[in-house]
């Protein structure tokens, strides 16, 4: 049996919570960062190279929900692949500082936590502290809006090279929705006024394409989620126990 980390790790004011029947913060809710790739031949999903990550978050803090790859091999040398739950990783944007959980609940203790010396700052934290990911080749083209789902996006399309293969990649911004923390390239969506969910790479050749997609689930937390911020950000507050 073997276990690989998803690709995708895979882009808010603080608030005190007194009780949780009280009115939502003004920036809250959860959505889902999925990657997935696509065999030419087959036109199937490819399950290694495809996942998600869910994401809640409530103003300057953010809880990420971290799955793995699992692949199992029977006596019959079949394969299966599947995601299994990894653990979760709780940010303060604004101090940097990351606390891992196994559990998603209001009495789990942190069993790792970092405090703006995080090795793994821009893989655990790319969306939000990394300003600039797609790397291009060449100027980009204007498309025509389109709407997928009733959903509006604006969309430009620029070649790129990733390692020795050409692809040609079309971003997809979501024009119904205001600039946020949330995209998958913050310069590029400052350019173009809204932010960037959808990344499409499509490859010159027999490469298979692959796509990136931001979800928007919901705009407010249960009870319970907002239970799980409220004591995960006093747990934050609490100087890290030094290791022996």
């Amino acid at each position: 049996m073997r276990l690989m980390p998803i690709v995708l790790l895979i882009a808010l004011s603080g608030l005190s919570l007194c009780s949780f029947q009280q009115k939502q913060p003004p920036c809250c809710g959860a959505l889902q960062l999925t990657s997935t790739m696509y065999d030419t031949v087959s036109s199937q999903l490819i399950p290694l190279f495809s996942g998600h990550t869910k994401v809640w978050y409530q103003d300057s803090l953010a809880i990420e929900e971290i799955t793995i790859i699992r692949i199992t091999t029977d006596t019959a040398d079949r394969q299966t692949v599947e995601n299994v739950l990894s653990h979760y990783i709780f940010i303060d944007l604004r101090s940097r500082s990351f606390d891992y959980y196994h559990t998603f609940s209001d009495t789990a203790r942190p069993f790792k936590q970092y405090r703006d010396n995080n090795p793994m700052l821009l893989d655990d934290g790319w969306i939000y502290f990394n300003e600039h990911s797609l790397q291009y080749d060449g100027p980009y083209t204007a498309l025509e809006d389109t709407l997928i789902n009733n959903t509006p996006y604006k969309r430009i399309r620029f070649p790129r090279l990733k390692g020795k293969t050409p692809f040609e990649t079309t971003c997809y911004f979501q024009s119904d929705r205001p600039l946020g923390l949330f995209s998958l390239d913050k310069t590029f969506s400052t350019q173009q006024g809204c932010p960037l969910t959808r990344v499409e790479d499509i490859p010159v050749g027999k490469s298979n394409p692959r796509s990136f997609e931001i979800n928007f689930l919901a705009d407010t937390l249960t009870e319970q989620e907002l239970k799980v911020f409220a004591a995960w950000e006093k747990n934050a507050k609490l100087k890290p126990k030094k290791k022996k």
